[in-house]
């Protein structure tokens, strides 16, 4: 599900309430305007569409969330953002603790990638591979989860009908197809199976996917 972020900063903002997004899988796939939506903090990670190994977080503050940062009395020693700007703005840059360096250098690299792409070519694929999934999974005569209006660019999620279990089409995609997509969590597991496409993701790679999605679908 991609939620309308512009329109609810929107709103925040009318009655001067901070506005946090998650954007953990979002970030460098669909548009993000933190500072033109209004937008106090955005947090994400390194392995999503930043298309590098898990072991980064990413936070972004606006003015006004490090003016809230200052009268905060929560217990914090890692996660003090305080402490990591003063670091990072002295003349010799440091960090509070040894970061994932390694990491880093893969996000250096593709953040480079996406840019030399261009952001709205990014976007423009993404859209177009959710669409064609979206397409996909309805002439298999598979739901979606949420609705199509809604639905994510990044990720797609499908209801599992009665009569399949979502262990068994996990299983029999990446046993039979070396394809691995994951399942639901929480009051969702069981009941749906998820297939992310994010990142760096060619038109093979996608067809693949879809194709041992269909084979699951009617062998099982």
């Amino acid at each position: 599900m991609t939620n309308d972020i512009e329109n609810i900063a929107k709103i925040a903002n009318q009655y001067n309430v901070p506005v946090i997004v998650d954007a953990v899988s979002s970030l460098g796939g669909i548009p993000l305007k933190m500072d033109e939506w209004g937008i106090d903090a955005v947090i994400t990670c390194s392995q999503k569409c930043l298309m590098s190994p898990p072991g980064l977080s990413f936070i972004a503050l606006s003015d006004r969330a490090w003016e809230m940062t200052k009268t905060s009395n929560l217990p914090k020693y890692y996660f003090d953002l305080r402490k990591a700007r003063e670091g990072v703005l002295k003349p010799k840059p440091d960090t509070p603790a040894t970061p994932a360096v390694s990491t880093i250098m893969a996000v250096a690299k593709a953040t480079d990638m996406l840019l030399e792409k261009g952001l709205d070519n990014v976007y423009k694929k993404q859209s177009e591979y959710g669409k064609k999934v979206r397409k996909y999974v309805k002439e298999l005569g598979l739901d979606l989860l949420p609705s199509e209006e809604v639905a994510s660019n990044l990720i797609t999620a499908i209801k599992v009908p009665e009569r399949y279990k979502a262990s068994d089409i996990i299983n029999y995609m990446k046993e039979k197809h070396r394809v691995l997509i994951t399942g639901g969590q929480g009051p969702l597991k069981g009941k749906i199976i998820r297939i992310g496409h994010m990142g760096y993701l060619t038109d093979e790679m996608l067809d693949k996917a879809l194709y041992a999605l269909k084979d699951a679908i009617s062998s099982l």
